[in-house]
């Protein structure tokens, strides 16, 4: 047994509590807006189950209705034999754009959980770090990316869409407050 153990890591910036803010299961052809998000977490975590109804679309994260190009993201992701990088600057939204790419849910499984830190921090711009994974009966699919939102306006709304496709029904999002 390790004693104190989240004593221990608390001072070092690492989460000592998740609590819900909100959930939503999609209807066909819908969008997600989470609102009126309160400003007392230290950091938001999105977590998405499923997501669109074909391959190839990547899902796009706006904050705050905010569709102006101060964005920019990138990735990395691997299938166990090979690596791919994508990256883009000066974009209207943060995109997993490889998690689009590769999921089809119709058929699959997939995940991805993405970390908005300091989301209420007046004083700086909103970075995101994201994982998510597929499973393609074997042949399954995971990545990692980054986004940056030049924004210091605290973070009140989140929004998901797809790129060309919609939404199918059952997709799971769920949003949490992360306390440090």
């Amino acid at each position: 047994m390790i004693p104190a153990l989240t004593g221990i890591l608390a001072p070092h910036g690492l989460a000592t509590s998740f609590e819900s803010i909100a959930s939503y299961t999609s209807t066909a052809g819908s969008t997600v807006t989470f609102s009126s998000i309160p400003s007392t977490y230290t950091h938001l975590q999105l977590r998405i189950a499923n997501f669109t109804q074909s391959a190839n679309q990547a899902p796009i994260f706006t904050f705050n209705s905010d569709s102006t190009s101060v964005y920019a993201y990138h990735e990395i992701t691997g299938d166990g034999s090979s690596a791919s990088a994508y990256g883009i600057a000066n974009t209207s939204n943060i995109s997993n754009q490889y998690y689009g790419n590769t999921v089809n849910t119709s058929n699959y499984p997939s995940s991805c959980v993405m970390d908005i830190l300091d989301y209420s921090n007046s004083n700086k711009f909103k970075v995101t770090r994201s994982l998510w994974g597929s499973d393609f009966n074997g042949s399954g699919r995971v990545g990692f990316g980054s986004g940056l939102w030049r924004s210091t306006s605290v973070i009140s709304s989140i929004t998901i869409t797809c790129a060309t496709d919609t939404l199918k029904a059952g997709c799971v999002f769920n949003l949490y407050g992360v306390k440090a």
